[in-house]
């Protein structure tokens, strides 16, 4: 058999910045994990031809990353150093860049970062190619492609996304203490749990910090007895509840422990933090504002013995 006048090499490789000294065919993630990215296309040294200039080398970004736009870098096959080379109008989802001539032993690289968006456990695998390339002796390459860089996706435990506003509407006092429950809960409650482990989700407020504040300074002051309370419910989200107050130690928004039982990719209960689900314990001497604090959510899984 006569050995073939053109000759290269292409690879696509990754590591965790948070777990990985060196690149590599394969890594783990999750979401949040920051992954870097080299991409290397080499004519081999023994090859008889080159590949002329004209072809393109492209990656299309898969779902569940976000590519750092400046982070993109190309090194050609004539360059001491790496330059700056971004998307451009690609709005992060493809990296391509046009290719000079490259000879024997030469290479082009492409390094890039991104940042794991995916809320579910799986394998995000991507390829590189190149097209419209030709070599030296007139011959079509075809379309190149590199090998495949697998991020595997591990068991994410965490908030996919916390409510952004819990409205207690306004009130005139008139030197009288006031109860009041929320009249809205902007946004949803929904977390990742992909095993079924029993676990618990927690809210917290800590008012003697910042607490709740207006525009002034002034901030809510309370009694002792509480100032901000949820309806924590029992077995289900429709079960009544009872008004427990919120402090720096966290409080569970049920009683029973959640489960997912049936491996759903996402939990939502936001019909645990809804309308009539929060109450603000006003006292008679509280000065007129908007004010506005701050909730910390945690999730927290069950201690099992054997």
């Amino acid at each position: 058999m006569e050995k073939p006048s053109f000759s290269s090499t292409f690879t696509k490789q990754l590591k965790n910045e948070s777990t990985d000294s060196e690149f590599k065919d394969s890594t783990e993630g999750k979401k949040g994990d920051v992954i870097d990215y080299l991409i290397s296309y080499k004519v081999d040294s023994g090859s008889k031809d080159y590949l002329q200039s004209g072809a393109t080398i492209t990656d299309e970004i898969p779902s569940g990353l976000e590519v750092d736009e400046s982070s993109v870098y190309v090194k050609g096959p004539k360059d001491t150093n790496y330059y700056y080379q971004g998307t451009h109008y690609h709005e992060g989802k493809l990296i391509s860049t046009g290719m000079n001539a490259i000879e024997q032993g030469e290479s082009v690289l492409i390094k890039f970062s991104a940042t794991v968006t995916a809320n579910s456990v799986g394998l995000i695998t991507n390829t590189a190619n190149i097209t419209g390339g030709t070599t030296s002796g007139g011959q079509a390459t075809g379309e190149m492609v590199s090998n495949g860089a697998d991020l595997n996706i591990k068991n994410i435990n965490g908030f996919i996304q916390v409510p952004s506003l819990i409205n207690f509407g306004a009130v005139n006092l008139a030197g009288q203490q006031e109860n009041l429950t929320n009249t809205s809960t902007n946004g949803e409650l929904i977390v990742s749990h992909p095993d079924d482990n029993p676990f618990n989700v927690y809210v917290s407020y800590d008012n003697s910090k910042d607490g709740l504040q207006n525009s002034n300074g002034n901030k809510l002051s309370s009694d002792g007895a509480g100032l901000l309370f949820i309806k924590q419910k029992n077995n289900s989200s429709t079960n009544n509840g009872t008004w427990h107050p919120l402090s720096s130690e966290a409080t569970p928004i049920r009683t029973a422990s959640f489960q997912n039982t049936n491996q759903e990719e996402n939990l939502n209960f936001t019909d645990y933090i809804g309308v009539g689900d929060w109450q603000l314990k006003l006292a008679p001497d509280t000065v007129p504002g908007a004010y506005n604090g701050k909730l910390t959510w945690t999730m927290v899984d069950d201690i099992t013995t054997s």
